[in-house]
């Protein structure tokens, strides 16, 4: 008797210890599992994204991005965290595509908020559409200026160009000629740089002129440029026509009156092959010169992904729900502002 007594205490004790130890288990439904399981989920895709190298699709419930290789075959690791906005559906997270795994069950909430920074790329210049940089064409006092090996008539020109202007290149050029004498000649149609007022001797563009396609009255003459050189603000240039015999090998038509001072375009005239120049302001050759101006382009930007703010809730009791940053350690580029 005395030994079922001291056995039943002692089985009441188990009992109640059993009893006890049943009641300590977490329920899977409780707030603290609950916040376990979005933890755990979180911490999983924290791991993931802090080394995150490119991004390839960021949307509020849906991130896939690369990270270096963790296998060993040399190719970058793409890993998917999704959820399809239903609630009760599980989080999943995929490698390379693979089987989805299960990173949370039962989720009520998934929310991914993406922070950048931004950051202006290099300044980039452009070429506008074409246009006329200097031009004369006048039909009153004119007159003629014969060219041969000696005899060098050019026009110094200085455009204007826009307040940001980065360089500007010359296109093409026009200008009045005629036949002189018995047509065999030829012309070089030369693009100089100026040595202060007058040509240089460095040469940016040449085309040839046969004497033989032009008429036995003035007529314009037309000469494109191959890939002209871009030229600074503050280079000027000079049109010369240089012969290359000593017969004369085409006239060109000048125009205006000559009068004391100066001016940013002007006719220039050489008798010694380019040996020396004349300036001659208020004489102009009938010309137009035709270039392109580049300009800044529009300041353009990238923008580096900096942190994930993900909220996650497991169950239905909103006080699971966790919130957390997530640093993203190499900054990827995304493509959006």
């Amino acid at each position: 008797m005395i030994a079922s007594a001291i056995m039943t205490i002692l089985l009441g004790g188990m009992a109640s210890a059993i009893l006890l130890a049943s009641k300590a288990q977490p329920d899977t439904q409780s707030v603290p599992s609950a916040a376990m399981v979005s933890s755990r989920a979180a911490d999983l895709l924290a791991a993931d994204l802090f080394h995150a190298t490119s991004i390839t699709t960021a949307t509020a419930t849906e991130l896939v991005f690369t990270v270096a290789d963790r296998t060993g075959d040399g190719v970058p690791e793409t890993i998917r965290y999704a959820w399809s906005r239903t609630p009760g559906d599980p989080l999943v997270r995929q490698v390379n595509g693979g089987a989805a795994a299960t990173a949370a069950s039962d989720v009520r909430e998934f929310q991914l908020v993406y922070d950048k920074r931004q950051v202006a790329l290099p300044q980039t210049c452009s070429d506008g559409s074409e246009v006329l940089l200097a031009q004369n064409n006048r039909w009153f006092l004119v007159s003629d200026a014969r060219v041969n090996n000696d005899n060098w008539p050019g026009q110094y020109f200085q455009p204007t160009l826009p307040a940001n202007a980065t360089s500007w290149k010359v296109t093409r050029v026009r200008f009045k000629a005629k036949i002189d004498g018995t047509a065999t000649g030829q012309t070089k149609v030369q693009l100089r740089l100026a040595n202060g007022a007058v040509p240089g001797d460095f040469v940016i563009g040449e085309c040839s002129m046969m004497e033989s396609t032009l008429g036995t009255s003035y007529g314009w003459v037309e000469f494109a440029f191959t890939n002209p050189p871009a030229l600074l603000p503050g280079n000027m240039v000079c049109l010369v026509l240089v012969g290359t015999g000593p017969a004369y090998s085409c006239d060109v038509q000048v125009q205006g009156i000559v009068f004391a001072g100066s001016y940013n375009c002007y006719c220039v005239t050489s008798t010694n092959a380019g040996g020396s120049w004349t300036t001659w302001p208020g004489l102009n050759l009938n010309y137009y010169v035709y270039g392109k101006v580049s300009t800044p382009d529009p300041v353009s930007y990238q923008y580096l992904l900096t942190d994930v703010r993900c909220t996650l809730r497991a169950g239905p009791d909103p006080l699971a729900r966790i919130q957390t940053s997530i640093r993203v350690v190499n900054e990827p580029q995304v493509t959006w502002p």
